[in-house]
């Protein structure tokens, strides 16, 4: 059996608006619900904590990368590959057999 691979570049931006439809849809879909799950699953035991409060902030907050890195006391260059690699991450969870 081969590997089928779940993705979130189908009519989703990002990450957060992905979890924001998921909200709103009152009859879920098995697949949707499972997506949903592995998505918080992800975020929250394949990530660094530097890598989720990059992803939160970024994604759930809207902040732009320069006040990330103010705010963390990082470089933007090294906010864009937290992000990077969270997303990396977050798509490697979303491929089941």
């Amino acid at each position: 059996m081969g590997k089928n691979i779940v993705s979130l570049n189908n009519g989703f931006e990002d990450v957060a608006s992905f979890i924001n439809f998921t909200r709103n849809v009152k009859n879920k879909s098995e697949k949707l619900i499972r997506m949903e799950k592995i998505l918080k699953t992800a975020i929250k035991t394949e990530l660094t904590e530097r890598q989720k409060k990059c992803i939160e902030m970024y994604f759930f907050g809207r902040m732009p990368v320069s006040e990330i890195a103010d705010e963390l006391c990082i470089r933007p260059t090294t906010v864009y590959k937290h992000i990077s690699k969270a997303k990396n991450a977050i798509k490697r969870s979303f491929v089941y057999l």
